[in-house]
């Protein structure tokens, strides 16, 4: 799997647009990550840079993005959604929020708690929409912690992390990353989504 910096119409079956519910430090671990899930032609592609200029949302306000792809004429059949726990304590925010922005909600598929995947429709359009819901208490920084002290054997604070994230997500093993990043296991479910599509 590939990061993309820009989401591309036309490429839809084969980019699927990343929403983020904060940023930079999603970002950074989107574009390592994905190089470790590697069963497919298919890319996470960052939506902020495909975007007129607007103000920034945050938490659940960045979903009013899918809106805004399928107004400007994007075709989207799947998305991801990475927000922190932090902004959401329930996954009925998300379904209200989904509401408001003019969404039906058919179908909830739990994966694990805070990874799943909704049916929604706008209109015509219909899409999976993958989400996550980062962090045990607060946000992603305590998965990234969990699992420095996997690899690293020892405690290690956020802000060293954050610098190094690149070489933590290339020295961890698959096992290591599956316990502890639950954005791992949302690529692992769109990857095989992207197979299937491709088969």
């Amino acid at each position: 799997m590939k990061f993309s910096e820009f989401l591309r119409k036309g490429e839809e079956d084969k980019q699927i647009p990343v929403i983020l519910g904060n940023g930079p430090t999603e970002v950074k671990l989107l574009r390592y990550l994905a190089q470790r899930v590697n069963g497919t032609d298919c890319s996470i592609a960052d939506t902020r840079t495909s975007l007129p200029l607007r103000e920034k949302k945050t938490g659940p306000h960045a979903l009013e993005t899918l809106s805004v792809l399928i107004h400007l004429g994007f075709r989207l059949r799947r998305a991801l959604y990475i927000v922190d726990k932090e902004h959401i304590p329930d996954i009925k925010v998300i379904l209200e929020k989904l509401t408001e922005y003019g969404f039906s909600i058919e179908e909830y598929k739990e994966i694990e708690r805070r990874v799943g995947v909704l049916r929604i429709r706008k209109g015509h359009r219909e899409l999976a929409l993958y989400m996550v819901i980062a962090g045990e208490e607060k946000n992603l920084d305590e998965e990234l912690v969990s699992l420095a002290q996997l690899v690293y054997g020892r405690d290690v604070k956020v802000n060293y992390i954050k610098g190094r994230i690149r070489e933590l997500i290339r020295r961890a093993r698959i096992e290591q990353i599956s316990r502890t990043i639950k954005l791992y296991k949302a690529l692992k479910m769109i990857e095989q989504e992207c197979k299937r599509v491709v088969d």
